[in-house]
């Protein structure tokens, strides 16, 4: 049996933000910047694809209702406006001062929009059993591993 979803949602989160931070230290070289840049981006996607359609698919299931529809929609809008902080960041400059404050632009919303979702995991704990939760979370974690697949090969 797999980890409880609620832990590799954490670490995926942590693994992200750590990415950004890393990305803001003083003298990496442009290649290698935005590599890893890249590689973030992919691994985020991949979070919240995932994360959309294992975890909240769960939650909601075949009772959604117009207010889980609307979450929803505010997800994807919130998704699509970090992905086009992403694409700022990326024609941008490793090192130099927009890159540092997009970085950080990218960094507050990501932390916002986990920060809207922190009621995720008491949810999730409330709806599923513990046999539940460590199932999402090896759905989660094939899932999540065929998107990222499916990032890098978009990517190259």
């Amino acid at each position: 049996m797999g980890h409880d979803i609620r832990e590799q949602l954490r670490r995926d989160r942590e693994e992200v933000l750590a990415g950004l931070e890393a990305l803001g230290v003083a003298g990496i070289d442009r290649g290698r910047a935005l590599d890893r840049l890249a590689e973030l981006r992919g691994c985020w996607k991949a979070h919240v694809l995932t994360r959309e359609a294992v975890v909240y698919r769960a939650l909601e299931g075949e009772d959604a209702t117009a207010a889980t529809v609307d979450d929803a929609d505010d997800r994807l809008v919130a998704n699509k406006r970090i992905d086009a902080m992403f694409d700022r960041l990326s024609s941008t400059r490793p090192g130099s001062l927009t890159w540092h404050v997009r970085l950080d632009i990218v960094r507050q919303a990501i932390e916002q929009h986990l920060e809207t979702e922190s009621g995720l995991g008491l949810r999730l704990e409330s709806r599923l059993s513990i046999e539940a939760l460590h199932d999402l979370s090896d759905q989660y974690q094939l899932v999540r591993d065929k998107l990222s697949v499916l990032e890098d090969a978009k990517a190259a």
